[in-house]
């Protein structure tokens, strides 16, 4: 076994790489200058995440170019690039439709060497579109066919320098299904401590795309073997894993499968997430679970008025935990009888609010028939109400009353 290999655990399966990126994928403005963004000995690379996305067909949000042109040469050569963050040596040059990033070099720094001083192997491939020569020094097209996630040179210190990255980690797991190496692993545990300090965007950006990843139940499975779940998010349900890969991959409800039985809120704010989104899933863990707190009147109704939206991802959430939680056959009766009252609860009040705008009131519907109160004037106000309902255009006095006529004469 290599330095760095996979536990031993784990079956390393090989998966067919992926295909090399093709110059046409690339904008026509970002094509035209990256000759002239290299030198005689060292072309300009395309790399990073922005490469990753390529390598697996996806179009990048933004491209990442790695440069050994200075700072000074790339803004006298290009004046429409700005100076991103000068004490790194980045700057941003507009294209049409989106900007690329431009990363310079240290002085005495290759491109090599700068490769290696990537996160993760994956992201310490190069690309030249102009020669179409992939450069990876440290074997991350292996890496990703082999579905295995390797930090350059040490994992420990590459953690160290940037904790963040502990998370990311567990992120592109989700993202890619991959299994990370024992000293990355261990490097994880190291950094989980440190994670909770660090900027709440950064935060927030990672663990929304950790949740809404299509291997997002392994990845929650190594949050919680590396550390990182208790230090981000203590009191974490024993079956998060399994509710969550059960949801629909939307954040708000995922979180909310994801943290029941935790102090939501306090998390939520932590993690940067926007009020709307707390309020949502908070909004979700009250009534959580929706089948097992009574099934009076008065909770049927208050059931029934809920946003149609809400009152859907309640009963999503409870399905995907029966399901989670194998409770059976009799779990899964009950919510769907649950679910009939109410529904049933929600049609009695939209008839009544129909017969409340009926042309025609009680009263009316009283003279016409020649009764008093019963329950023959509650049939023909309901017959009248879904007569309503099929033609809206019905609902005037004159057409009421034909329409009742009809009724009692069928009677």
């Amino acid at each position: 076994m290599r330095a760095g290999a996979p536990p031993s655990g784990r079956i390393a399966v090989m998966r067919p790489p992926p295909a090399r990126p093709l110059p046409s994928r690339l904008p026509a403005r970002l094509l035209g200058v990256l000759p002239h963004l290299g030198d005689l000995d060292q072309p300009a690379l395309i790399f990073g995440t922005c490469l990753l996305r390529l390598l697996l067909g996806v179009r990048p949000a933004r491209y990442e170019i790695l440069t050994p042109l200075s700072p000074d040469v790339l803004l006298t050569r290009f004046p429409e690039a700005i100076a991103l963050h000068p004490d790194r040596g980045i700057l941003l040059f507009p294209i049409p439709g989106g900007s690329a990033a431009l990363h310079t070099l240290l002085p005495g720094r290759s491109v090599l060497e700068r490769l290696t001083e990537q996160d993760f192997s994956l992201h310490a491939i190069g690309w030249d579109p102009c020669q179409h020569v992939l450069v990876d020094p440290q074997r991350g097209m292996e890496d990703l066919a082999a579905g295995v996630l390797r930090a350059p040179g040490s994992a420990p210190k590459r953690f160290q320098e940037f904790p963040l990255r502990a998370l990311r980690a567990a992120r592109l797991c989700a993202q890619l299904s991959l299994e990370p190496t024992a000293d990355v692993l261990s490097a994880m545990r190291a950094a989980a401590p440190r994670l909770a300090r660090a900027h709440r965007s950064h935060l927030r950006g990672e663990i929304e795309a950790l949740l809404l990843g299509p291997h997002v139940r392994s990845a929650l499975e190594l949050l919680r073997r590396s550390g990182l779940e208790a230090s981000l998010v203590p009191g974490v349900a024993d079956d998060a894993h399994r509710v969550v890969e059960r949801l629909p991959a939307e954040a708000g409800i995922r979180m909310a499968g994801w943290l029941r039985g935790t102090r939501a809120q306090r998390i939520l704010r932590h993690m940067g997430q926007p009020n709307a989104r707390i309020e949502r899933v908070e909004a979700l863990l009250l009534r959580h679970p929706i089948d097992t707190q009574g099934g009076d009147s008065g909770r049927l109704g208050r059931i029934a008025r809920l946003p149609h939206g809400l009152r859907e991802d309640l009963f999503t959430l409870r399905a995907a935990e029966i399901e989670a939680r194998a409770e059976g056959s009799s779990a899964r009766s009950a919510l769907k009888h649950f679910r009939e009252h109410v529904e049933a609860r929600e049609r009695d009040a939209q008839e009544a609010r129909r017969r409340l705008s009926l042309a025609l009131d009680g009263v009316a519907v009283m003279e016409q028939l020649g009764t008093g109160s019963g329950p023959r004037v509650g049939a023909a106000l309901r017959y009248l109400a879904r007569k309503v309902t099929e033609n809206p255009t019905c609902n005037e006095p004159a057409k009421l009353r034909a329409l009742l006529e009809a009724w009692d004469g069928e009677d």
